[in-house]
């Protein structure tokens, strides 16, 4: 649902699976994803939903750190986040 933008689909998995803080095996989470692809609100409604801000990926970088690389949206709604 995330690699698709499709905050629908991702609304309806979370409210029927408890995933919000599961990760790939390279540690991402959906935060991670969506910081990639600069999926703003996609990002915006796992914050609200409460996804861990400060989880790390194999290479222990954080979502912030992904969105400050792809210099995207997404790190200015993190960094507001972490306030």
């Amino acid at each position: 649902a995330v690699k698709k933008d499709n905050l629908f689909a991702l609304r309806a998995l979370l409210d029927n699976y408890p995933i919000i803080q599961k990760t790939k095996t390279d540690q991402y989470t959906l935060l991670h994803e969506a910081a990639e692809d600069n999926q703003y609100y996609l990002a915006k409604f796992l914050i609200i939903r409460g996804i861990n801000l400060k989880a790390f990926d194999h290479q222990h970088r954080s979502a912030l750190t992904i969105a400050n690389e792809q210099h995207n949206n997404v790190s200015c709604l993190i960094k507001k986040a972490l306030r």
